[in-house]
């Protein structure tokens, strides 16, 4: 017999979200994941353009917005992973990373890997608790 999880999911209807079949977010009770998390192709070639910072900030404001969708904030973040194309850009990703959670400090991974998508040089994926004052 099949068991199926009881989870809410969110998405915001990205090719990536279609052709993977995963959603952008899913809460399971108290639990949220976030799905790795880029810029789009239009991004790149738009506004964000080539700057590592720039695409970090981006994709954390994608991460909070996911989280805001179940009532939760990146006060909720107990963890990270970050994956980046270029070594070379730990440090500006970093510090982006640390701004962002300043005050929270989740655990937290930062890796290179091989990103999928020309241009993209961060992706980011979180996972977050909703506290006992926060709505389900």
């Amino acid at each position: 017999m099949e068991k199926h999880v009881d989870a809410a999911r969110y998405s915001t209807g990205t090719n990536w979200e279609l052709i993977g079949g995963f959603s952008r977010a899913v809460r399971v009770g108290k639990f949220i994941f976030v799905s790795g998390t880029s810029v789009t192709e239009q991004e790149v070639k738009g506004e964000i353009g080539l700057d590592v910072a720039e695409q970090t900030n981006s994709v954390l404001g994608k991460i909070e917005s996911a989280l805001q969708h179940f009532g939760a904030s990146r006060k909720n973040v107990v963890r990270t992973r970050i994956y980046i194309r270029e070594l070379e850009h730990w440090e500006s990703v970093a510090k982006a990373h640390g701004q962002f959670f300043q005050g929270v400090r989740p655990a937290n991974t930062l890796v290179q890997a091989g990103l999928i998508g020309e241009g993209i040089l961060v992706e980011i994926e979180a996972d977050a608790i909703l506290g006992e004052d926060d709505e389900i």
